[in-house]
Order: structure tokens, then C-alpha cells, then sequence
């Protein structure tokens, strides 16, 4: 998939520094203020991470497309990116097409050593630890992970946030290569997301406001189900649905999402699941979605978890897309909704 043809990748006069000596899948990404603009102090990637930031045509907002060589994560990669945004900046991360994962590779590895690993040896892994200054916002803003038959697939992602700083998450993936016939077919995924308020700006004071999680797991290893005698899988759990997402809104910037969501939310039918409930979407079919509060909030950090399931991709974006209208007004422009 092309770039919109509105973002022209050019040459820029920014300070920007450059190294190559970093660690194998690693990048470093630093957004400050120069001359009341917006721009990047540091970009650095090293292979097969790429990272590219087309021309920004707002002043106070920089977009960095994450991407990689060959156009998906293979066994074995890993990837860690680490970000900074400094006060009153805005940035966005983006991909510019789906993350695939590609099928694991047959591994010789002993229990042993996959013991004393977070995950296998053949996993594909990446992390993304970023901090957001005061008043800064940072939109994380990917396309979908698409994982190939037999991939596994692992992520953490941690944000550190100073007091007035705003943050937009987005976490999504889809059921496969459905083309293919791959719906629901890989081994892995697994995905936490956590954010940390520093009440007083010091890190050491920092509270943990939000652990949110993903773990599908096809439990090869696992004991037979005790409901229908045979090995369980999360194929059966997760049915209908093709498209599953984790939007979370924080900060005082993206007030006007959050405050459009929750009025949205109180519109649609709940109907009682458990201990819970889902809210039916009256004017997108195919979908259902929560919102809820955060569950702590320090200082001025308040906001929304918006969970949803939806049938395909298409329907989930949409869905998305309603979700993050009027993000522009902080970012100058809402390249998500662009691709």
C-alpha cells in the first residue's frame, strides 16, 4: 500500500541525528520543539526496522512510519523502538499496511532453554517503551497485526506519562490470511499494553493506571477441554468475529474523543453478558464494543478503554474511524484515516 499521496517524503532542514551502531531491529525515535516547530532530534533504525517521516504540513505535529524489510516480521525477529515526546509536541506512529507475521520456524531448542526465555526462540517479538512530556500527545495509530497460519507473535508496549500529557492507543489484529483460508490459525498472540502517571513528574513516583492484555493461545500443550473431550483452542472462543480492537483514549487533548465515545456508548442497546455487558451498534452491523473509565486516574491523566469485535476489517475500521473523529484538531491532520 502507497503512502496518501498527500504525504510526500522530502528533504527536510531538521536537526536530526543518525547512527547505525545500535542493537539488531532497534530504533529511537525523539520528538521536541525547534524554532516553535515540531520535529525530530533523532531518528535512528537499524535492520529490519524502518522508520520513515514523511513532510509534516502542520507545525506542532511529526508522523514517523514504523515499518520493516520485506514487509512483515519473520521467525526469530525483534523489534524494540523507544520514543520521547517533548512538551507541547504532537506525534503520530503509524504503519503503512498491515504488521504480518509470518509462519514460526521449526526450532531444536530444549525445554531448558525455552524455560529461561519470555517466549520461544522462534517468537516474533516487539516492544515499544515511549514517555510523553507535559502537554504532549502521542498517537500510536498501526494498522492491524495479521498473523500467517503457525506464527507467533508477542508484544509489550509501555507508556510513561508526565502529568497533562494526553496518549491514543490502538491495538488490533484480524483472524489471518481469510483468503487463505487461515482464519484463526496461528499458535500466538499475545499483546500487554501499560500506562504510568508520574504525579509529580518524577519517575520514581510513577503509578501504574492500566494493565491491559491479549492472549490467544491454541494450548497445544494443554489438557483435553472437560466440555467436549478433545484439545481446546481459542478458534472456538473467538468465532464469529474476524477483527478484535483496544482503543484507549487519555489526557486532557483527546477530552473531546473520549466525552463523543461515552455519549455514543450511552446510545446503543446494552444487553446484560455475565457480569457485564456489550453495547450493540445501531448504526454499524456486525459489531459489538464496550467503553469504560479507567480504572485509576492520577492527577489530570483520565480516559477510556473502547473494546470491540467486529465480523471483518472493514467494519472494525469504520467503527474506528467514528471513534477518532476530531483528532485532527490536536494532530492538524488524522493520517489513520487516511490509509
Amino acid at each position: 500500500m502507497a503512502f496518501p499521496s498527500a504525504l510526500v517524503v522530502g528533504v527536510r532542514s531538521r536537526p536530526m541525528t543518525m547512527t547505525t551502531q545500535d542493537a539488531q531491529g532497534s530504533g529511537t525515535v525523539h520528538c521536541c520543539r525547534v524554532n516553535c516547530k515540531a520535529t525530530l532530534s533523532t531518528l535512528t533504525y537499524t535492520y529490519p526496522l524502518r522508520l520513515v517521516s514523511p513532510r509534516s504540513h502542520t507545525p506542532n505535529h511529526v508522523s514517523v512510519y514504523v515499518l520493516t524489510y520485506g514487509g512483515g516480521l519473520v521467525s526469530g525477529d525483534r523489534i524494540s523502538l523507544t520514543v520521547k515526546v517533548d512538551e507541547d509536541c504532537a506525534m503520530s506512529l503509524l504503519t503503512q499496511s498491515s504488521t504480518k507475521v509470518f509462519r514460526q520456524r521449526p526450532t531444536t531448542s530444549s525445554p531448558d532453554d525455552l524455560v529461561k526465555q519470555n517466549s520461544p526462540p522462534t517468537d516474533v517479538v516487539q516492544t515499544l517503551s515511549a514517555r510523553i512530556s507535559r502537554n504532549a500527545l502521542l498517537a500510536v495509530l498501526p494498522e492491524p497485526v495479521t498473523c500467517f497460519a503457525d506464527a507467533s507473535y508477542t508484544q509489550r508496549q509501555v507508556f510513561r506519562l508526565e502529568p497533562g500529557a494526553s496518549l491514543v492507543l490502538l491495538d488490533w489484529f484480524t483472524s489471518g490470511r481469510m483468503s487463505r483460508g487461515e482464519a484463526w490459525q496461528f499458535d500466538r498472540y499475545a499483546s500487554v499494553n501499560e500506562i504510568w502517571v508520574e504525579s509529580d513528574g518524577a519517575q520514581s513516583s510513577a503509578k501504574l493506571i492500566l494493565r491491559d492484555a491479549w492472549l490467544l493461545d491454541d494450548e497445544k500443550d494443554s489438557a483435553c477441554s472437560p466440555r467436549t473431550g478433545t484439545q481446546s483452542t481459542y478458534k472456538e472462543r473467538v468465532e464469529p468475529h474476524h477483527c478484535f480492537a483496544n482503543l484507549i483514549l487519555a489526557g486532557h487533548r483527546v477530552s473531546n474523543l473520549v466525552t463523543a465515545a461515552m455519549n455514543a456508548f450511552d446510545k446503543v442497546l446494552i444487553t446484560a453478558s455475565g457480569s457485564g455487558g456489550c453495547a450493540v451498534s445501531s448504526s454499524i452491523q456486525s459489531l459489538i464494543w464496550s467503553a469504560s473509565h479507567l480504572p485509576l486516574a492520577v492527577g489530570d491523566i483520565t480516559g477510556i478503554v473502547i473494546r470491540a469485535a467486529a465480523m471483518d476489517t472493514s467494519i472494525m475500521r469504520t467503527f474506528l474511524n467514528e471513534m477518532l473523529v476530531g483528532l485532527e484538531a490536536e494532530l492538524g491532520e488524522n493520517l489513520f484515516s487516511l490509509i
